[in-house]
């Protein structure tokens, strides 16, 4: 959707509100995407990113006892995470690391380890992360929250990036574009 119709900044010039068209436009589309092939999705998504994500994230174990190059491996199945290479010189190598050199990885499984299986509320576990000193990351934002909880969740929480945030903004929904 994003790649070719809620393309540069057509999403923030739609309407917001819902209505017929807007229906019959998303279902049309929806058949669009049904039809077409998705070699990323079917070749690396589905065989490679999710069961890496959900190895090294699926548990409290999982997550204490996994190594900070696998914890980094399994970040940079985010979009929102992986993404930021642009703004590193030396691209997705220096982003890890200075990830890593930003952070001790204590502290990063620590905050994984409460964001993902932690008790209480989800919203308030991600509240947490993004304002707490005892759990918030540096270069782990809210956009990289969202989606990470999108991707482990047991609570069935969508995968929510900047680019899906857009998609909903295309389709008239009153979202907030990180």
């Amino acid at each position: 959707m994003r790649d070719c119709h809620a393309t540069n900044e057509t999403w923030n010039q739609q309407q917001v509100g819902w209505n017929n068209s807007k229906k019959v436009a998303l279902n049309s589309l929806i058949d669009e995407w049904i039809k077409t092939e998705w070699k990323h999705f079917e070749e690396r998504i589905v065989p490679e990113n999710s069961p890496l994500i959900r190895r090294i994230f699926n548990s409290k174990e999982s997550i204490f006892s996994a190594s900070a190059k696998d914890i980094v491996e399994a970040l940079c199945v985010l979009h929102s995470f992986h993404d930021r290479l642009r703004f590193y010189k030396g691209g997705l190598e220096t982003l890890k690391a200075a990830f890593l050199a930003a952070n001790d990885i204590g502290d990063i499984k620590k905050s994984l380890i409460h964001l993902l299986h932690g008790k209480g509320e989800v919203v308030s576990r991600m509240s947490d992360c993004l304002f707490d000193d005892n759990y918030k990351l540096n270069e782990f934002g809210q956009a990289n929250i969202q989606e990470l909880i999108g991707w482990v969740s047991k609570e069935n929480l969508p995968v929510i990036n900047g680019r899906t945030t857009k998609v909903l903004r295309y389709f008239g929904f009153d979202v907030r574009q990180l």
